[in-house]
């Protein structure tokens, strides 16, 4: 079955003019896998309006308290265990985490269960602007929405390098990577930025310029349909 659903796969990439990407990691695996032509392969990362998740300084309370958002329906995969036992375990002191996703739970003291919110929606948006991090230590995926629009949002971001995810953070520079699983490496992440509101608001910066130049949905769209133009040759 593997080998008929390969030749499949083959044929049908073979007919395509051109095939667009959400990621570097599926593009090598077009390529390396499937035998697709490197320059037939185009990557779009996920885009958001950029217009609409902007950072929103006026927002942001101002307290001394660092706050946290993490976004997964599934909160298992997306990390959210790894990330609850950080909240229930940590010594840091002057944090807040709202945590996003689909089913309601008891949380620990510091957290706030956030479900039903809806994708775009004023109240997901203004958590966003509100936070200062956002974590996401994904165990599976293939790219991240959720991470776009939180660096459109200006947040420095914490994640892993599951699937194409990690190429959406660049380590040092807008937020941190750290191994897929590695509670040990993600608590000791975490601790660290919760006591640098100042690296994590410079990390920002960095963050929402990369949103600007790389996940607008503008401009994505524009060189979308100019791969395809380019491909067909229409």
């Amino acid at each position: 079955v593997g080998r008929a659903k390969n030749a499949l796969h083959r044929r049908t990439y073979a007919i395509a003019k051109g095939v667009l990407s959400f990621s570097r990691f599926t593009k090598r695996s077009l390529v390396e896998e499937y035998g697709v032509p490197d320059a037939s392969v185009h990557v779009v990362w996920p885009s958001v309006d950029t217009t609409l998740w902007r950072p929103a300084p006026e927002k942001k309370p101002r307290d001394g308290v660092v706050r946290l958002l993490f976004v997964g329906g599934d909160l298992g995969r997306k990390g959210g265990k790894l990330l609850l036992r950080w909240a229930r375990e940590t010594r840091r002191k002057g944090w807040h985490l709202d945590l996003v996703t689909s089913t309601p739970f008891e949380a620990p003291p510091g957290v706030r269960v956030h479900v039903g919110m809806q994708p775009n929606s004023p109240e997901l948006i203004g958590l966003a602007q509100a936070a200062d991090l956002f974590v996401l230590p994904t165990m599976a995926d293939m790219s991240s929405w959720a991470i776009a629009e939180a660096k459109a949002a200006g947040l420095a971001v914490v994640s892993t390098p599951a699937g194409g995810v990690g190429e959406l953070v660049r380590d040092g520079v807008d937020g941190h990577i750290v191994p897929v699983g590695d509670y040990a490496a993600l608590a000791n992440t975490l601790d660290a930025l919760v006591q640098r509101p100042d690296t994590l608001e410079a990390m920002g910066l960095e963050a929402r310029r990369m949103a600007e130049a790389h996940m607008d949905l503008d401009t994505t769209c524009s060189r979308m349909l100019a791969f395809i133009r380019q491909v067909t040759g229409v």
